[in-house]
């Protein structure tokens, strides 16, 4: 997961990403994939490629519709491939 992408730019992004969905997370499950996100920054800055790929499927599309909202494209790519959609 996340080959190719430079990994501190990915951490900045969902470093990013993570605090726009905290401000906004409005039910558990929402809750959940802020929290997955967070865990996918923390794996990127181990740069444990598998650990990001897992965290990022988990937080699922309303992240990647986020990331894709606030013009984060590194970490779009990375939920993306993570979901398994094309780019």
């Amino acid at each position: 997961m996340a080959d190719g992408y430079d990994l501190s730019n990915l951490v900045t992004e969902l470093e990013k990403l993570s605090a726009e969905l905290a401000r906004t997370a409005d039910t558990a499950g929402r809750l959940r994939s802020v929290a997955e996100v967070h865990d996918a920054k923390e794996a990127a800055e181990r740069s444990d490629r598998g650990a990001i790929g897992q965290h990022l499927l988990k937080a699922g599309h309303w992240a990647l519709d986020a990331a894709t909202r606030l013009g984060l494209p590194i970490a779009e790519a990375a939920l993306k491939q993570a979901l398994g959609i094309g780019s």
